[in-house]
This record gives C-alpha cells, structure tokens and sequence, in this order.
C-alpha cells in the first residue's frame, strides 16, 4: 500500500519534534507499506501560501493521505484516499480568544476533523481535550504515543547535589518559566535553556539572580542528547502539553523529572518525576530541593521513570500506525 506523509516545511529554529518523529516511522515501515514525504512548499503563513500548500498536497495523494500535524487545514481537500489526522495537542485553542479563534477553530479542527476518516492524537488528555472542541465519535479518535528516539539511552552518571545542572527545553509561554524561574531563586543551580527566551524571560532570569546558560539554536538529536547527558534535573514544569517529550527523554536517560499536575504531564511521567503545582514558585521551590536533598527520593524516581520509559518505544509505536495503515485501507 501507498501513504503518504504531509508535513509542514520546518522553520530554522524551530521544533523538529514531528518531522524527527514521522522520519523514524518512514524508516521503519515494512516491506507491504510504501511511505512518500510530501513537504509543504512555503511555511504556514497567511492566506495565499496556505493556498499553496493546499495545492501542492492535492497533488501528492496516495492509498493513504496522513496529515502529520501542523497544516490540518489541507485534510478536507484530500479526496482520493483514506485520510488520516494527527492532532498533537489543542493550544492553540486555548491560547486564542475571538474571530482568531474561531478561524483556528474551523479550519484547523472542526472541518479537518469532520473530513479525516481516523484521528490520531498522542495522549488520553489531547482526546478528552480535543472533544471538548469538536463534535466527532469518540472512537474516531486513535491515541498513540510518542516514541522516544533511538539515540537517548540510558547515561549514568554522579549527581551534583552541590550545583546540579537543570536542563530545560522550550521557551514557548506554556513551558511557564515564570513560574519556574522565581522557584530557582536562592538555590544554586546551572539553569540551561534549549530556546529562545524572551527578554522578558531573560530580564527574569537576571531580577532573580539564578545562574543560567542558554542554547537558542536548533540542536541535532545528537547533541541534544549530550545535554541531557550532562545534566542532572530535567525542569519540564509545562502549564500546557499535548503529550511533554523531555519528560520521557529524561526518564530513558537516567534523569530526575520535575514536572507539573497539568494537561498530559500526569499520565505521561507516571510516578516517575516530581510533581508539583505549576502555578505556585514555592512549591515549585520546594520539589527543587526534594530532588536535591534526598538522595532516595532521587534515585527512586529514576528508577521508576526509566521503567515508566519503556512504555515509549519506536517498536511499539510504530507498529500502533503500520496497523491502521492496514486496517483503514
């Protein structure tokens, strides 16, 4: 069978998550399941490269149209195949307020969703969210997890209770670093940021005197995994996560997570990180100094995470999609 994989065109600096993610699957396919790239042409931005992108998708449809996310508005123009949608998560909803919204709402979700034979989403949460916004049968919706690449491994390594190094990955508003930044004042620490900070961000990071580097390039899986390595907390204390990878790269890596009690977070980690309320620095604080100061506590729950890992493998993952590219043919 023919599918083919619709997928956005990559910003520089942007998140490569979904195209890292969709690549892996591509290369693992079977021999009964042949998988073409169709790249949009131009990026997602205003009406006319929109259309663009609409156009260049009509003309790369196969068996199987999968629309990998991002650029959900082509779905209902994809008419010579089954299609298949996947939705990461709904922010975008929450994040808009008026006729904004309501455009997002329509072209991005309600008529994709209406138009997409099957839905995939990557967490209970993305579901349960993604009803409270468009009226579809539940059993439309698939959820299938995120896989943690290949190249993070297990990486052990001694724990600087003296200046532990904090890895954090987004700057993205939901990632909530302020809340997080005001939590590291007064605890000495390495605060490494994977983004781009706002000056806001920055000026935050200077008004609570908390020691930081920052990485605002795009890193190669490679090298991300070098951070992690180096690291010895990862902060993904998000507000708002369809699905929250650090938190599980952290876990395959032999890292302790913090993280918080919201959106996908909890069904994620399981009982593999330290959660706390996101909204509230003290407590936020306090987490900080259990993973710190108590060495059992730490090392139980790197243990219980790395299990907690394996539930993310590509294996499992992909075979999840090669099944409903065979089922819904």
């Amino acid at each position: 069978m023919r599918v083919t994989h619709f997928q956005r065109k990559p910003r520089p600096l942007g998140n490569f998550s979904i195209e890292s993610y969709f690549k892996t699957i591509r290369a693992l396919a079977p021999d009964d399941i042949k998988i073409k790239l169709c790249e949009a042409p131009v990026y997602s931005n205003g009406l006319l490269d929109r259309i663009k992108i609409i156009f260049h998708a009509i003309q790369h449809q196969s068996e199987i149209n999968h629309i990998t996310g991002d650029i959900h508005f082509v779905t209902p123009f994809l008419r010579k195949g089954k299609r298949i949608l996947t939705i990461h998560d709904c922010g975008q909803l929450h994040r808009s307020k008026g006729i904004k919204k309501a455009i997002l709402k329509f072209f991005w979700f309600t008529w994709p969703c209406r138009s997409a034979d099957i839905i995939t989403v990557n967490s209970e949460f993305t579901k349960r969210d993604l009803l409270n916004f468009v009226s579809v049968p539940p059993d439309k919706i698939k959820v299938i997890y995120i896989f943690v690449p290949d190249v993070f491994k297990r990486f052990d390594k001694p724990f600087n209770a003296i200046k532990p190094r904090i890895l954090q990955i987004g700057t993205a508003p939901n990632k909530n670093l302020v809340n997080t930044i005001p939590a590291l004042e007064d605890i000495d620490c390495t605060f490494v940021i994977v983004g781009n900070p706002t000056d806001a961000i920055r000026e935050l990071l200077y008004k609570h005197k908390v020691e930081h580097e920052i990485i605002d390039r795009a890193l190669t899986e490679n090298e991300l995994y070098e951070e992690y390595k180096k690291c010895d907390i990862i902060s993904f204390i998000s507000d708002f996560e369809g699905f929250g990878m650090p938190i599980v790269e952290g876990q395959i890596v032999g890292r302790p997570v913090i993280t918080s009690y919201n959106a996908s977070m909890p069904e994620v980690a399981a009982d593999g990180a330290c959660k706390v309320d996101g909204y509230n620095p003290i407590e936020i604080k306090n987490g900080f100094k259990r993973i710190i100061d108590h060495a059992d506590q730490r090392n139980a729950l790197i243990e219980i995470g790395y299990k907690n890992s394996k539930r993310f493998s590509a294996e499992m993952v992909t075979e999840k999609y090669f099944t409903l590219y065979r089922i819904i043919k």
